[in-house]
């Protein structure tokens, strides 16, 4: 008796002899061949349906091939299985009832972030930085008899515009029983890339279809490159996203194909905004400049300067002039502390003497960055808010409100010991005056 069942049970049963599984390969080629040489002669079998029913068949030896699946076609068929009635594991004991589960498998891929050798979905970074990235897929098995050079598997990975792909970083290997087997470009798999343009989204196609003779022999492929947050980037909000779906040939008989849902990481950087400001009559005020360095003292956040409204755009520049509003922008920038310094005051203005220290701390989700950041100078957070348009998106940042005071400074060039020098001339020079005038007065 053989009943065929759901998807509940291993495809052997608990009383299969280790020797048999180990020949399982050699079981399944078997299983092909007879498979072929019954279509071949037009030989037809007992049609079973999935579930509990029965149906009595002679003792012999069985294959058993799936022909359809309540499955969706995202699932690759069972493989030809081999069936004996009656099993025996022992040829003491024998099992005349036996059970048969057609097993369809469904293929997968995953992607992460590795960050100081931890994967993660989401992360924040400055531009410039370089974000690592990884793709497991899981690989499928067909039936020993198909044609594996119309086997159609690729990886598609797809990077927004803020993200800028290093082609020379990109490595792939196949993954057996924990054996990892790097795999060579051209040979065992092809890159496909779309033309790399400044503000627009990249793919990538990592391709082995036509390629499944050598894809068969790993459990899992592993893709691993770089990408460097570019000027382009979204601040904040949405985040950069970076996604990749599989794509898999799901029936080998019919040449269907399917693709997965796509799995998404994103990468986040932030701004901050900069309104110089008279101490006395708060109005704005332009031509002041600035710099911003981060905690390693390297000069950081050049993508930004307003202009055309709120609307704001890369300049490139290590230091910054606020515009006719009195404000500057320092885009793309990571977690993290940073000085402000003041380099040129606006004219009539006091240079604003030491600098502006502040942190940049991004939000937390289960120990992972969001979109947003919190701003703080010496502990106290930065309360006051703008939103502004930076790379096509509405970004809302924290402000910091900078005051300078009407004045000069007399020069400082030598040193703190020339104004010194300078004044005492001064003072000897006005003293030479009344010295002569006192003298030209005994004269008379």
């Amino acid at each position: 008796m053989l009943r065929q069942t759901p998807l509940t049970t291993p495809l052997y049963s608990s009383a299969a002899s280790e020797v048999y599984k180990q020949q399982v390969e050699k079981l399944d080629a078997f299983a092909a061949a007879l498979e072929k040489y019954a279509k071949d002669n037009t030989i037809t079998g007992k049609s079973f349906a999935g579930g509990l029913a029965a149906q009595e068949l002679s003792i012999g030896y069985y294959v058993v091939v799936q022909t359809a699946s309540d499955s969706s076609n995202a699932y690759v068929p069972n493989k030809t299985i081999t069936v004996a009635i009656p099993e025996t594991s022992d040829n003491e004991n024998y099992n005349y009832n036996v059970v048969v589960t057609p097993k369809d498998t469904l293929p997968s891929v995953d992607k992460v972030i590795v960050e100081n050798g931890t994967d993660v979905d989401k992360n924040d970074v400055a531009i410039g930085d370089t974000v690592n990235y990884k793709l497991t897929s899981t690989v499928p098995q067909y039936p020993v008899n198909t044609v594996e050079s119309s086997v159609e598997y690729y990886l598609k990975d797809t990077l927004s515009k803020g993200l800028t792909f290093n082609a020379g970083s990109l490595s792939v290997v196949g993954i057996k029983d924990g054996i990892r087997t790097p795999l060579t470009k051209d040979t065992d798999y092809v890159v496909n890339t779309s033309a790399v343009v400044a503000g627009t989204a990249t793919t990538i196609i990592v391709d082995f279809t036509g390629k499944y003779s050598t894809l068969k022999n790993y459990g899992s492929i592993e893709v691993t490159y770089n990408a460097t947050l570019n000027e382009n980037a979204i601040i904040g909000g949405a985040g950069n996203p970076n996604d990749v779906l599989l794509g898999y040939t799901n029936n080998p008989t019919s040449g269907e194909t399917h693709e997965t849902d796509k799995i998404e990481v994103k990468t986040y950087t932030y701004a901050i905004g900069v309104l110089k400001i008279s101490a006395t009559s708060m109005a704005a005020l332009s031509g002041a400049e600035f710099e911003l360095k981060n905690s390693g003292g390297t000069v950081v956040g050049k993508y930004g300067y307003a202009e055309n409204g709120s609307v704001v755009v890369s300049t490139g520049a290590a230091i910054i002039a606020t515009d006719v509003d009195g404000r500057v922008y320092f885009t793309g920038l990571d977690e993290g502390t940073y000085s402000l310094q003041e380099t040129k005051a606006p004219s009539g203005y006091v240079l604003l003497s030491g600098e502006i220290g502040f942190t940049i701390t991004a939000t937390k989700d289960s120990g992972l960055p969001t979109g947003a950041c919190v701003v703080a100078i010496d502990g106290v957070d930065v309360t006051a808010t703008e939103t502004v348009t930076i790379n096509g998106a509405d970004a809302t940042i924290a402000k910091i409100t900078v005051e300078n005071k009407r004045g000069f400074i007399l020069p400082t060039t030598g040193g703190t010991g020339t104004w010194m020098f300078t004044i005492c001339g001064l003072a000897l020079m006005a003293g030479a005056v009344v010295v002569f005038a006192v003298k030209r007065k005994k004269a008379k």
